[in-house]
């Protein structure tokens, strides 16, 4: 059966045709811009409130199985262009801050520190662990990852270190700063200056004298802060080794290297802080599925 339009018809159709594609295109211009603002919102602005918000709630399960009170002190990379300017380090505002929290936890309830930082400046880390030393209450670290330079010396201050399996700590070297980019380790310093050389500059002799007096107050510092833990003898000796310039400032101090040096450490990580610390921001181009505990790639499951 055959069926017939006439041309006004077909002309009508057209038209709807047309219009209906111009609307449609009409359509899709004015949507491409709101989902490109919302892919940008929820990239921004979601996706890392997500992060925190299962931050934020493995933090008070964690809270109430103590009866403690959880203080972190993290510090990654910048992640984002917001962050960008954000100093990635300890700095005189995280004294400043980490001190009100010690000042306003009642002494009958622990504090929980977890750190998660590469270091930063020496003021403000010997702050910070001289007011843990003075907390009458008891302060816990947890180190999920790396505590490096004044993160190891407030991690000392603590009544106990819980590191992860693969966690480090690191020397207490101090490093010499010169303008914004020229860092120079003390001990290396105080080294070169037994050379013999006679056209040696002013400035160096003067960086050499600051190194030896950088040098000397860090030791007694950490001897301060570790005697009563280890006794006046170990604490000194130890104050040595960290200090002296034996490694390089980056080098690792792992679980069992902290324990051969006597460090008051231990490996019982609760597996709550280390979920809290996988919720810490970090962008990176490593990427992985995760797995459940039971699940077994080799086997095939058929459920109903």
């Amino acid at each position: 059966m055959e069926i017939t339009l006439s041309p006004e018809l077909m002309k009508l159709l057209e038209s709807l045709v047309s219009t209906f594609s111009r609307v449609q295109y009409q359509y899709l211009l004015a949507i491409i811009p709101t989902v490109a603002i919302f892919g940008l919102y929820f990239l921004v602005v979601v996706r890392p409130g997500l992060g925190k918000l299962r931050g934020w709630w493995q933090t008070r399960k964690f809270e109430g199985e103590t009866k403690g009170t959880i203080v972190k002190l993290v510090h990654n990379q910048p992640s984002s262009i917001l962050n960008m300017f954000k100093l990635a380090m300890i700095t005189l505002d995280d004294s400043h801050k980490v001190m009100r929290a010690l000042r306003d936890t009642p002494s009958s309830r622990p504090i929980h520190l977890i750190l998660h930082t590469p270091g930063g400046m020496v003021i403000a880390a010997e702050q910070i662990a001289r007011a843990i030393k003075r907390r009458e209450g008891k302060v816990y670290s947890y180190i999920p990852q790396y505590a490096m330079s004044g993160g190891t010396l407030v991690a000392l201050a603590c009544d106990k270190i819980y590191m992860g399996e693969n966690a480090i700590l690191g020397p207490l070297d101090p490093q010499l700063m010169i303008g914004l980019f020229d860092q120079y380790p003390c001990a290396s310093l105080v080294k070169a200056l037994r050379i013999k050389n006679a056209n040696r500059e002013d400035r160096t002799l003067i960086y050499g004298d600051v190194a030896k007096k950088a040098i000397s107050q860090m030791k007694v510092t950490v001897s301060e802060i570790l005697t009563d833990k280890l006794g006046e003898e170990q604490a000194r000796k130890l104050s040595d080794k960290l200090c002296d310039g034996n490694w390089t400032h980056d080098y690792g101090i792992n679980l069992k290297r902290a324990k051969e040096l006597g460090l008051p450490v231990d490996d019982g990580m609760p597996e709550r802080i280390q979920k809290i610390a996988d919720t810490f921001p970090c962008e990176s181009s490593v990427q992985y599925r995760k797995h459940k505990k039971n699940e077994n790639d080799n086997s095939l499951r058929i459920t109903l």
